[in-house]
This record gives structure tokens, C-alpha cells and sequence, in this order.
């Protein structure tokens, strides 16, 4: 049996806000849209899978 674990993780979708000590192109602040940025979940649980395979004695 092969048990395979790993941190959950979640999408999240929104605008990105930068924010510059100087001017950048004229502007301190800059917007990217619709970013979706991929990272581990706030709750600290485990997606766990168990996969049956054959034994090898």
C-alpha cells in the first residue's frame, strides 16, 4: 500500500497591489488584475490518498 500526503492548497483571484518608496513611470501605486495566485491553505490540515499496489516478496 502507497500512502501519499500533502499540505492543502488553495486559489486565490483578486488584484495585486504594488506599492513604491519612489515614483515608478509616475505612479507609486500599481494594479495587476485578475492574478490568481496558488499557495498553501490557511488550515493546516492534509489531503491524504491511499493506493493499493501489489505486494513484491
Amino acid at each position: 500500500m502507497d500512502i501519499f500526503a500533502a499540505p492543502m492548497r488553495q486559489k486565490v483571484r483578486g488584484t495585486y497591489e504594488m506599492h513604491f518608496g519612489d515614483r515608478y513611470y509616475g505612479h507609486y501605486y500599481w494594479y495587476v488584475h485578475n492574478v490568481v495566485v496558488d499557495g498553501p491553505d490557511s488550515n493546516p490540515a492534509w489531503d491524504a490518498k491511499v493506493q493499493e499496489t501489489s505486494t513484491d516478496c
